[in-house]
């Protein structure tokens, strides 16, 4: 598992019952989007991630639509034994070990 995975997987861990969208997952991760959309689709291809979009009129708000992302109650055990047999401790993401600028 890429830390890349690792890192998202852990950023959605940490916020089980809430959602995070993909500017934020970046912002904490960081991941660039060309990386980290692909991870969001395959795992929620897998069945460990939800998504949705948010409810607004872009208009209104100035802004585009987010779309959020959640774990999956599948997801959640999933997760949690993913990270816990990472290939090693030292191989495990850490929010203060992200490289600068986020990965490509």
């Amino acid at each position: 598992m890429t830390w890349q995975v690792q890192a998202v997987i852990q950023v959605l861990l940490d916020h089980p019952t809430g959602e995070v969208y993909g500017l934020e997952l970046g912002a904490v991760t960081g991941i660039r989007s060309g990386t980290l959309h692909p991870i969001l689709a395959r795992l929620e291809t897998l069945g460990w991630v939800e998504s949705r979009w948010e409810d607004i009129d872009p208009a209104e708000v100035g802004r585009p639509r987010r779309r959020y992302y959640r774990l999956s109650l599948r997801g959640v055990d999933l997760a949690r034994i993913a990270l816990a047999g990472a290939d090693s401790p030292r191989m495990r993401w850490r929010p203060d070990a992200a490289p600068a600028g986020g990965v490509a």
